[in-house]
């Protein structure tokens, strides 16, 4: 929702998420996942990633008008919400 000048505006949109208990992120390394070049790492199994993944998700979503909510504490894991408008929703004047 957003309110501009007493109007408020919403929109229908689809949120879902994926949790886990993995090594989790620092402050600053959520703040560059989607910017800049690739992300090398490794996993709680030592596996490897390179974060191209989830920048290609983030520019699919961004391009459709949705968006990504990271949420991490170092060595509790990582939220990251996804939000994506249902197709031909534009927002609209509710109030």
């Amino acid at each position: 929702m957003h309110e501009d000048s007493g109007l408020v505006y919403g929109a229908c949109a689809i949120e879902t998420y994926v949790r886990d208990e993995g090594v989790g992120m620092t402050p600053e390394k959520v703040k560059a996942l989607f910017y800049g070049s690739v992300n090398r790492s490794s996993g709680t199994q030592s596996e490897k990633g390179a974060g191209i993944g989830l920048m290609l998700c983030y520019d699919m979503l961004i391009t459709d008008g949705g968006n990504i909510r990271v949420e991490s504490q170092e060595g509790l894991g990582t939220t990251m919400t996804f939000r994506v408008p249902e197709a031909g929703e534009k927002p609209k004047t509710i109030a």
